[in-house]
């Protein structure tokens, strides 16, 4: 109807024109109309609403693109959700044995998604599956966490899962928030690119305190990082733009069970050509093979160092004493029992 309208208009205005004149620029005037209207409906579409969630359930449900979620205090289970359908939302294989399946929540193909806290107190999200990622993000551009706690609760236990896992993304704020463990790491970073870490904490974590591969310009300010152990602590492999600012790291232990080159406090793999830049800040009380491989793989500029150990250089003979045989004989007992339950070996993985 509308077209036959705006037809007998544009007839009536150009009826002294040719008919394929009049063809012409009643095909172009339409061309022009259907492309202002997606134009309005693309505009509509890029408006970012703010949505408020008090359970696990909504959160999961207000997830898409072009949203702020703004989350009330308290606790987020997100193992209670029930798997749906939704746009950008999966869940996913973490672990699968013959008796026993684990799934984790991924988010995928967003953009301009914002999850922060609403007022005051604790908002405290977490899951109770001990190898999956609390939240793991595919494809994500311009997504902010803000005044959030997330982890894996209650068993604090041994796990195989990470607190966030990040890949192939863009321009990602975590800000005020605190990742624990016994996550893997507080942090996965796969292929990303304009990261900022900023006034949060990584604590409790079981393999290390990190591990990013192929990113670019990541960035730690005013942040803590401490009480993680086991195998790695800053593990950077083929990343660039590696900048920390005033930043602690503290307490944490890498080599209380062996005496390993490899656990050391920054690993990075391309560090002789684009060290480290660690300014400000404390390392206090780490315990670790070594700091970094060499003093060119991170440049320190007025940081404090206090009380740390460094296995390497300070005292080899105390791995042989009878007590730390102990304590390796008990590692190695749990370390097979784990490995035959998941079919993975422990040293190998990253």
């Amino acid at each position: 109807m509308f077209y036959n309208v705006l037809r007998l208009a544009i007839y009536t205005k150009f009826s002294t024109y040719s008919s394929k004149t009049f063809k012409i620029i009643l095909a172009c005037l339409s061309v022009i109309i259907v492309l202002c209207f997606l134009l309005y409906v693309s505009k509509e579409n890029d408006e970012i609403k703010i949505v408020q969630v008090s359970n696990a359930e909504e959160l999961i449900n207000a997830i898409a693109s072009n949203c702020i979620i703004e989350i009330q205090p308290g606790e987020y289970n997100l193992s209670t959700v029930a798997q749906k359908k939704l746009k950008n939302v999966t869940w996913e294989i973490a672990l699968k044995l013959k008796n026993k399946i684990q799934y984790q929540i991924v988010i995928r193909n967003i953009s301009n998604l914002t999850l922060r806290r609403s007022g005051k107190g604790l908002v405290h999200i977490y899951v109770n599956e001990r190898y999956a990622d609390v939240l793991s993000f595919f494809k994500t551009k311009n997504l902010g966490i803000d005044g959030l706690k997330i982890g894996h609760f209650p068993d604090p236990g041994h796990c195989l899962g990470a607190v966030l896992n990040i890949n192939d993304s863009q321009n990602i704020s975590i800000d005020n928030s605190i990742l624990y463990g016994c996550g893997t790491e507080g942090l996965t970073l796969f292929k990303v690119k304009d990261f900022n870490f900023n006034k949060s904490i990584i604590e409790d974590c079981s393999y290390g305190i990190m591990t990013a591969e192929s990113c670019d310009n990541l960035n730690f300010k005013h942040s803590i990082f401490r009480n993680n152990k086991e195998y790695y602590g800053f593990n950077f492999k083929n990343c660039l733009k590696i900048n920390f600012r005033n930043c602690t790291v503290k307490d944490n232990i890498l080599c209380e069970y062996a005496l390993d080159e490899q656990r050391l406090l920054f690993d990075h793999s391309n560090g002789h050509q684009d060290p480290i830049t660690f300014s400000g800040g404390v390392i206090e009380n780490n315990k670790t093979y070594n700091l970094c491989k060499s003093s060119q793989y991170v440049v320190f500029k007025d940081t404090k160092f206090i009380a740390n150990y460094w296995a390497s250089i300070i005292d080899k003979k105390k791995y042989e004493s009878k007590e730390w045989k102990v304590k390796q004989k008990k590692w190695k007992v749990q370390k097979k029992r784990i490995e035959k339950l998941l079919g993975i070996s422990l040293a190998k993985r990253k």
